[in-house]
Protein backbone atom coordinates (compact mmCIF):
# COMPACT_ATOMS: atom_id res chain seq x y z
CA UNK A 1 0.00 0.00 0.00
CA UNK A 2 1.37 3.52 -0.85
CA UNK A 3 2.32 5.83 1.80
CA UNK A 4 0.09 9.04 1.28
CA UNK A 5 1.56 12.26 0.80
CA UNK A 6 1.77 14.84 3.30
CA UNK A 7 -0.81 17.41 3.32
CA UNK A 8 -0.08 21.49 2.88
CA UNK A 9 -0.37 21.67 6.72
CA UNK A 10 1.88 18.83 7.86
CA UNK A 11 4.28 20.20 5.45
CA UNK A 12 3.85 23.62 7.06
CA UNK A 13 4.33 22.69 10.65
CA UNK A 14 7.72 20.77 9.38
CA UNK A 15 8.66 24.03 7.82
CA UNK A 16 8.20 26.32 11.11
CA UNK A 17 9.82 23.09 12.72
CA UNK A 18 12.86 23.70 10.48
CA UNK A 19 13.01 26.77 10.29
CA UNK A 20 13.21 27.22 14.10
CA UNK A 21 16.54 24.79 14.41
CA UNK A 22 17.87 26.59 11.38
CA UNK A 23 17.66 30.06 13.64
CA UNK A 24 18.88 28.37 16.77
CA UNK A 25 21.91 27.36 14.90
CA UNK A 26 22.44 30.60 13.58
CA UNK A 27 22.33 32.41 16.70
CA UNK A 28 24.28 29.30 18.86
CA UNK A 29 26.96 28.85 15.56
CA UNK A 30 27.06 33.36 15.06
CA UNK A 31 26.59 32.23 11.14
CA UNK A 32 27.18 34.42 8.40
CA UNK A 33 25.37 35.00 6.30
CA UNK A 34 22.70 32.89 8.80
CA UNK A 35 20.49 29.68 7.29
CA UNK A 36 17.90 31.37 4.95
CA UNK A 37 14.54 30.65 6.68
CA UNK A 38 12.43 33.81 4.96
CA UNK A 39 10.68 31.49 3.46
CA UNK A 40 6.60 31.76 2.39
CA UNK A 41 4.46 29.59 4.03
CA UNK A 42 1.06 31.16 4.18
CA UNK A 43 -1.22 28.63 2.78
CA UNK A 44 -3.92 31.22 2.57
CA UNK A 45 -1.65 32.47 -0.21
CA UNK A 46 -2.64 30.61 -3.47
CA UNK A 47 1.06 30.88 -4.80
CA UNK A 48 1.66 28.60 -1.62
CA UNK A 49 1.09 25.19 -3.48
CA UNK A 50 2.38 21.56 -2.35
CA UNK A 51 5.58 21.54 -4.54
CA UNK A 52 6.37 24.91 -2.89
CA UNK A 53 5.95 23.21 0.23
CA UNK A 54 8.16 20.22 -0.28
CA UNK A 55 10.57 22.19 -2.17
CA UNK A 56 10.84 24.66 0.84
CA UNK A 57 11.36 21.73 3.12
CA UNK A 58 14.00 20.07 0.78
CA UNK A 59 16.35 23.67 0.93
CA UNK A 60 15.89 24.05 4.42
CA UNK A 61 17.02 20.03 5.57
CA UNK A 62 19.87 20.75 3.00
CA UNK A 63 20.93 24.19 3.87
CA UNK A 64 21.07 22.55 8.01
CA UNK A 65 23.13 19.72 6.67
CA UNK A 66 25.60 21.49 5.14
CA UNK A 67 25.40 23.83 8.01
CA UNK A 68 25.82 21.28 10.44
CA UNK A 69 29.60 20.18 9.71
CA UNK A 70 30.95 23.77 11.21
CA UNK A 71 28.99 22.31 14.35
CA UNK A 72 31.63 22.25 17.39
CA UNK A 73 31.69 20.48 20.41
CA UNK A 74 30.89 23.27 22.65
CA UNK A 75 27.54 24.13 20.33
CA UNK A 76 24.72 24.32 22.42
CA UNK A 77 20.99 24.00 21.02
CA UNK A 78 17.56 23.75 22.05
CA UNK A 79 16.37 20.68 22.47
CA UNK A 80 13.92 20.43 19.60
CA UNK A 81 17.13 21.81 17.42
CA UNK A 82 18.96 18.53 18.58
CA UNK A 83 15.75 16.41 17.36
CA UNK A 84 15.82 17.98 13.96
CA UNK A 85 19.93 17.42 13.43
CA UNK A 86 19.17 13.51 14.99
CA UNK A 87 16.41 13.04 12.26
CA UNK A 88 18.50 14.45 9.35
CA UNK A 89 21.36 11.56 10.38
CA UNK A 90 23.96 14.62 11.44
CA UNK A 91 26.28 13.22 13.76
CA UNK A 92 27.14 15.29 16.38
CA UNK A 93 31.13 15.86 17.40
CA UNK A 94 32.26 14.17 20.52
CA UNK A 95 33.71 16.73 22.95
CA UNK A 96 37.49 16.46 22.65
CA UNK A 97 39.28 14.62 25.58
CA UNK A 98 42.59 14.37 26.96
CA UNK A 99 44.31 10.70 26.61
CA UNK A 100 46.21 9.67 29.32
CA UNK A 101 48.56 6.81 29.93
CA UNK A 102 49.98 5.56 32.70
CA UNK A 103 53.58 4.75 32.56
CA UNK A 104 55.14 2.28 35.88
CA UNK A 105 58.51 3.30 36.92
CA UNK A 106 61.53 0.88 36.49
CA UNK A 107 61.50 -1.12 39.99
CA UNK A 108 63.92 -0.37 42.48
CA UNK A 109 66.33 -2.95 42.90
CA UNK A 110 67.39 -4.01 46.00
CA UNK A 111 71.15 -4.07 47.07
CA UNK A 112 72.95 -7.46 47.63
CA UNK A 113 73.48 -8.16 51.10
CA UNK A 114 77.36 -8.98 52.31
CA UNK A 115 78.16 -12.58 52.02
CA UNK A 116 78.33 -13.14 55.22
CA UNK A 117 75.23 -12.27 56.36
CA UNK A 118 71.37 -13.75 55.23
CA UNK A 119 69.16 -11.24 56.05
CA UNK A 120 65.20 -10.99 54.71
CA UNK A 121 64.69 -9.95 51.56
CA UNK A 122 63.53 -6.90 51.24
CA UNK A 123 60.50 -6.86 48.85
CA UNK A 124 60.90 -4.74 45.65
CA UNK A 125 59.40 -0.66 46.22
CA UNK A 126 57.58 -0.03 43.31
CA UNK A 127 56.77 3.89 42.78
CA UNK A 128 53.41 5.55 42.23
CA UNK A 129 52.34 5.21 39.11
CA UNK A 130 52.38 8.47 36.88
CA UNK A 131 49.69 9.99 34.15
CA UNK A 132 51.49 11.30 30.88
CA UNK A 133 48.91 13.91 28.90
CA UNK A 134 49.12 13.81 25.58
CA UNK A 135 47.35 16.86 24.39
CA UNK A 136 48.14 19.44 22.07
CA UNK A 137 46.24 22.85 20.51
CA UNK A 138 43.12 22.27 18.27
CA UNK A 139 41.63 24.12 15.57
CA UNK A 140 40.31 26.66 17.71
CA UNK A 141 42.76 27.22 20.13
CA UNK A 142 45.60 27.90 17.71
CA UNK A 143 43.51 30.43 15.82
CA UNK A 144 43.65 32.35 18.75
CA UNK A 145 47.21 31.90 19.33
CA UNK A 146 47.83 32.80 15.80
CA UNK A 147 46.06 35.82 16.16
CA UNK A 148 47.63 36.65 19.80
CA UNK A 149 51.46 36.12 18.35
CA UNK A 150 50.42 38.86 15.48
CA UNK A 151 51.95 42.03 15.86
CA UNK A 152 50.87 43.42 12.92
CA UNK A 153 47.73 41.48 12.43
CA UNK A 154 46.97 38.27 10.22
CA UNK A 155 44.04 37.28 7.69
CA UNK A 156 42.02 34.59 7.60
CA UNK A 157 43.96 33.26 4.85
CA UNK A 158 46.68 33.24 6.83
CA UNK A 159 45.32 31.50 9.50
CA UNK A 160 44.14 29.07 7.10
CA UNK A 161 47.63 28.18 6.10
CA UNK A 162 49.15 28.26 9.63
CA UNK A 163 46.77 25.77 10.26
CA UNK A 164 46.92 23.46 7.31
CA UNK A 165 51.34 23.16 8.27
CA UNK A 166 49.61 22.78 12.05
CA UNK A 167 46.81 20.21 11.38
CA UNK A 168 48.09 18.51 7.43
CA UNK A 169 45.76 15.84 8.26
CA UNK A 170 42.80 17.78 8.76
CA UNK A 171 40.75 18.93 6.09
CA UNK A 172 41.25 22.48 4.58
CA UNK A 173 37.46 23.41 3.70
CA UNK A 174 36.46 21.94 7.06
CA UNK A 175 39.26 23.86 8.71
CA UNK A 176 38.22 27.43 7.06
CA UNK A 177 34.56 27.11 7.92
CA UNK A 178 35.79 26.96 11.81
CA UNK A 179 37.60 29.84 10.64
CA UNK A 180 34.84 31.67 9.38
CA UNK A 181 32.66 30.54 12.23
CA UNK A 182 34.73 31.94 15.20
CA UNK A 183 35.86 35.12 14.24
CA UNK A 184 34.12 36.17 10.54
CA UNK A 185 30.96 37.94 10.57
CA UNK A 186 29.81 41.68 10.67
CA UNK A 187 28.22 41.79 14.23
CA UNK A 188 30.46 42.38 16.99
CA UNK A 189 31.30 40.88 19.59
CA UNK A 190 32.02 38.07 17.25
CA UNK A 191 32.18 34.16 18.15
CA UNK A 192 35.45 33.90 19.64
CA UNK A 193 35.39 37.46 21.23
CA UNK A 194 32.34 35.80 23.48
CA UNK A 195 33.70 32.25 24.18
CA UNK A 196 37.35 33.45 24.82
CA UNK A 197 37.13 36.79 26.20
CA UNK A 198 38.59 38.58 23.77
CA UNK A 199 38.66 41.83 21.56
CA UNK A 200 39.83 41.88 17.99
CA UNK A 201 41.21 44.73 16.05
CA UNK A 202 40.03 44.22 12.69
CA UNK A 203 41.99 46.49 9.73
CA UNK A 204 42.13 45.60 6.17
CA UNK A 205 40.97 42.25 7.16
CA UNK A 206 44.05 41.61 9.48
CA UNK A 207 43.07 40.53 12.91
CA UNK A 208 45.21 41.59 15.66
CA UNK A 209 43.97 41.60 19.78
CA UNK A 210 43.04 45.09 21.50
Amino acid sequence: MAESKPTKLQMAKEIQYLIAAAQDMSAVMDLDPPIKTDYLIDLKNKTVTATHLQNVVSNLQADIKKDAKMIEPEDKFQPDTHKVLADLNVRMPRPVVEETVEAEDDIMPTPSPPMEEEPEKEKPIKKEKKKKVQSGPGVIVSILEFIQESKEGISKVQIAEKLAERFPDRDANSMAKTINAQIGGKKSPRRMEKEKGVVFNIDEDLYSIK
